[in-house]
């Protein structure tokens, strides 16, 4: 039953999903022409707050997988809400002639187009955060690594799908990622069922790349489908894609509590500091704490006794949303209670009391602890 109402909102979310696309055409001067783009936007777009970018190149394709996946994981806030622009790319914009091995003629203006005029363009439509990613298949995956070879790459993170490689490029990103300071997210996938020079240049590539010393600024990830057909490469690895880049996105698992908060002795609210300001080195921007996040260091924080997580917590939901709700005053009592301090704890609940009450805070519930030190 849960199964078929996933399934549900997930129809009903692709329904949305094109009642928020905009077409449109952008002209070039690099091209001496137009290129058509199409547009999505968040369901509850909001011109003041600024949104990662996804480019999608051949969008006549390519665009409806990632709108739908990308629409499903901002619907279960696994993914902040991007605007996610497809690219109607022509296929002589990302061929690169394998005897000179870089982007020449076409392909050099069209990689221009897209690091300058396309990037200027939707900046000045829409208010973009720092972070960037670019999707693409076969030939525009492969046209796609070049933009690695920046020594600042305009794109925090590349998702590609069978993308053709030659053993010069092997070599360039090979001495290339060891060398960003920005976080940088690769994530690759092919099929055995590829066309073999092709998947074996992958591999070559995904060998090479596992051989390399990577820093802790760049994310890899490689995936071999195995007997996927080829044309389902990008169906499959979209999701996966969105799973790795996304991780420290989520909210915290039960397996997470179990495995990585529980077994901490002091200092538990610094595993939740830690993953929002992952989030914010990531992504560029800040996520307002999950409540539920919230609520397992919280948990954590009174089983292990642990009064410095306490009272960081209190401070930290003041200042991330929370400021007008009873949590951040009902906290701070729990913090002076381990202290023996009633006095003060009483005042921070009488505080509370005043306060928007928020999920197991009720006022009754602040009455039974205020009563408790009273007496």
């Amino acid at each position: 039953m849960k199964k078929i109402g996933i399934f549900l909102a997930f129809l009903l979310l692709i329904q949305n999903a094109y009642s928020q696309l905009i077409s449109e055409s952008v002209n070039s001067k690099r091209l001496q022409e137009s290129r058509k783009i199409v547009i999505y936007t968040p369901e509850k777009y909001d011109p003041k707050q600024a949104y990662p970018l996804f480019l999608v190149l051949d969008a006549g394709y390519m665009m409806e997988p990632v709108m739908a996946n990308a629409r499903f994981y901002e619907y279960f806030e696994d993914m902040p809400e991007s605007i996610i622009v497809g690219v109607f790319n022509t296929p002589e914009d990302v061929t690169i002639d394998e005897q000179i091995g870089f982007p020449q003629n076409q392909s050099a203006q069209f990689y221009d187009f897209l690091a300058t005029e396309l990037i200027t363009h939707l900046s000045g439509k829409y208010k973009l955060s720092p972070f960037k990613g670019i999707v693409a298949e076969g030939r525009a995956a492969f046209f796609a690594n070049y933009y690695l070879l920046k020594e600042k790459s305009i794109f925090d993170a590349y998702f590609l799908f069978n993308p053709k490689s030659l053993a010069n490029i092997n070599e360039s990103l090979a001495a290339q990622l060891p060398l960003f300071k920005k976080p940088i997210f690769y994530y690759a996938a092919t099929s055995s069922l590829e066309r073999k020079e092709i998947y074996q240049a992958t591999k070559d590539l995904d060998q090479k790349l596992r051989n390399t010393t990577l820093p802790e600024s760049v994310s890899y990830y490689f995936e071999d489908f195995g007997g996927v057909s080829k044309n389902s490469v990008a169906l499959s690895g979209i999701p996966r894609a969105f799973d790795f880049l996304f991780d420290v996105y989520k909210p915290i698992s039960d397996k997470q509590f179990e495995e990585k908060i529980l077994t901490l002795e002091e200092n538990i609210f610094d595993y939740l500091n830690y993953k929002y300001e992952q989030i914010y080195q990531k992504m560029g921007q800040r996520k307002k704490p999950i409540l539920d996040d919230i609520l397992m260091i919280y948990e954590a924080s009174l089983h292990k006794k642990d009064a410095y997580s306490l009272l960081k917590l209190s401070e930290f939901v003041a200042d991330n949303g929370y400021k007008e709700t009873a949590l951040p005053n009902f906290i701070l009592g729990e913090y002076y209670e381990q202290m023996n301090e009633p006095k003060k704890a009483l005042k921070a609940y009488q505080k509370a009391y005043t306060q928007t009450m928020i999920d197991f805070i009720t006022s009754e519930f602040i009455e039974k602890r205020m009563s408790a030190l009273k007496n």
